[in-house]
């Protein structure tokens, strides 16, 4: 399955999925590419909540 890349950052998610103790807060800047399709490799789902486990690369300068 592929997705498409709406948002990377953590002011987007819903309340329910923000957890400072493990860093989820809505100042997380994730390292993915707005509108760029990513490969799902596996989906989880906890406490109402689905997380979609994917690959993308990440380049550095």
């Amino acid at each position: 399955m592929k997705i498409r890349c709406i948002a990377n950052t953590g002011d987007t998610l819903p309340e329910n999925y923000l957890d400072p103790r493990v860093g989820y807060t809505k100042e997380l800047k994730f390292p993915l590419t707005i509108g760029k399709e990513y490969a799902v490799y596996a989906l989880y789902r906890w406490q109402g909540q689905v997380w979609y486990y994917i690959w993308g690369v990440v380049k550095s300068s």
